[in-house]
């Protein structure tokens, strides 16, 4: 930027003129349209498709983007804004393209990609996707929008080839998928644990190929019914607890599995808990367990709310519920060491809610898209939550639910993602995490489906459950080591 316009700018209300870029302040002009976006580029793209549009503003904490026809002058007081000319470059932005496909071609390097473009004739190539696993360089003609892709990285025709260098960071907002390349290096690191509530078998299915499933031991509770499931790094087990309550057993009954022969006994929790009215998550501070109560002495669920937290050695109270009342059915993630993310259950349908570990606060924050209860949720390591399936249920019925949202936990706010797909049933759907990747298993269907670096749902090949799963009520299924019950192959 020219000294004279830096000085300049520290006065608000300066004029701006010509091809002013990502300086700081917003315009004061005629507003053409709004959207949000996750960063100015993003911003910048929006601008170029609103017809009229010279100048975009973008608030860098809000994420509103504001398109106006002229920028008369620039208002530097709003510090947490930035603005640029549309025609400014678009460099090196994480997401591939959606526009008119020019022509796609294998090269060695980004550079060689923008290079590529800026050399058609008649202006032909105006913009750029390059993935950088593949070295597929993807030339378009327009640029309407950024999809979210894994390594792959965009530009806008104008950017000149030390712009769109590899080596610029990636943008300060949280992303669905890390910058560097994502191997399929969890697929040997990790096997899947089913346990069938309704006959007690357990099994544990391999995910690299290398063999199909083996057995283990039967989950030795008398129900075969445990409410929910899950594996604590801290101890390296298996853990189950809750079953139907009858004359043999008593509620609230657990167990853990490291491997071998035998199951053995966690101590009882506190509470009996409903086996299709609970949910669970694995945190720093413990095996969180909460949902429904289950009535002694028979197997009516009750609407009264339990929640209790396994140390590692006891039971303790756990968090409360959401200020508006519990509501059933819904999901519970782990975002990080701090935050816990309630979503939808049924009457609360689109809720979304925060539980803070280190204050104990629940806070409400932006709501799902789409209603559901009886759905999967996951949160891949810092990089916010994806929700999945589930039924809905108005007036005219219950509805199964396909579409899929991810919760950025930067800015607050759910994104609609590709769907899962046209599936009979939707409830009870899981989402496990591996390594940055989503895995899926949905009702009916005796494959496992990955999330792939196109944003697409993809069975992984060579691996078939035992049986198809049938949801999470009647079938629990969480992620282990490698190196989990030795032996089992």
């Amino acid at each position: 930027m020219p000294p004279l316009l830096s000085l300049l700018l520290l006065l608000p209300g300066v004029a701006v003129h010509g091809q002013d870029c990502n300086v700081s302040g917003d315009c004061e002009g005629n507003m053409l349209d709004l959207t949000f976006t996750d960063s100015l580029d993003e911003c910048v793209i929006f601008g170029l498709r609103s017809l009229g549009c010279t100048y975009v503003s973008w608030n860098q904490v809000l994420g509103d983007c504001i398109a106006y026809t002229d920028c008369t002058e620039l208002d530097t007081t709003e510090t947490e804004t930035v603005s640029s000319s549309v025609e400014c470059p678009v460099c090196h932005v994480p997401g591939l393209c959606l526009g008119n496909l020019v022509d796609q071609i294998h090269v060695d390097t980004e550079e060689q990609c923008v290079q590529i473009c800026g050399e058609m004739e008649d202006n032909a190539c105006q913009w750029t996707t390059y993935y950088q696993d593949g070295q597929i360089c993807i030339l378009l003609e327009t640029c309407s929008s950024l999809k979210t892709c894994i390594d792959c990285y965009s530009s806008s025709g104008t950017c000149s080839t030390a712009q769109s260098s590899t080596s610029t960071p990636a943008p300060s907002t949280t992303s669905k998928y890390p910058t560097t390349t994502t191997s399929n290096a969890w697929r040997q690191e990790k096997r899947l644990f089913l346990l069938d509530s309704t006959l007690g078998s357990a099994t544990l299915v391999s995910l690299d190929g290398s063999y199909t499933y083996c057995q283990l031991p039967v989950y030795p509770a008398p129900s075969k019914s445990p409410a929910v499931v899950n594996f604590m790094p801290d101890i390296g087990a298996v853990v189950a607890c809750g079953e139907y309550v009858n004359e043999n057993s008593e509620g609230g009954r657990c167990w853990y599995y490291k491997g071998g022969s035998v199951w053995a006994r966690l101590p009882d929790s506190t509470d009996s808990h409903c086996p299709q009215a609970t949910i669970d998550t694995v945190a720093d501070q413990g095996w969180w367990i909460m949902g429904f109560e289950q009535t002694e002495g028979d197997t009516t669920c009750t609407e009264d709310w339990t929640s209790e937290l396994f140390t590692g050695t006891d039971w303790v109270p756990g968090p409360a519920h959401p200020p508006n009342g519990f509501p059933g059915y819904y999901c519970v993630a782990t975002l990080n060491a701090t935050h816990s993310l309630f979503t939808g259950g049924y009457s609360t349908w689109t809720d979304s809610w925060l539980y803070n570990w280190e204050t104990n606060e629940v806070t409400k924050t932006s709501p799902l898209n789409q209603g559901r209860t009886f759905h999967g949720c996951a949160a891949p390591e810092g990089r916010g939550a994806f929700v999945a399936g589930g039924t809905f249920t108005d007036g005219n019925g219950t509805f199964n639910v396909t579409s899929v949202e991810f919760f950025d936990s930067a800015t607050e706010r759910w994104s609609l993602e590709p769907a899962l797909g046209l599936f009979d049933r939707a409830a009870g759907t899981t989402l496990l995490t591996a390594d940055q990747t989503v895995l899926a298993l949905l009702p009916g269907s005796d494959q496992v489906f990955q999330l792939d670096r196109d944003f697409y749902w993809t069975p992984l090949q060579g691996v078939r459950l035992p049986a198809p799963f049938n949801g999470y009520s009647w079938t629990k299924a969480v992620l282990v080591p490698d190196n989990f019950a030795l032996g089992c192959n």
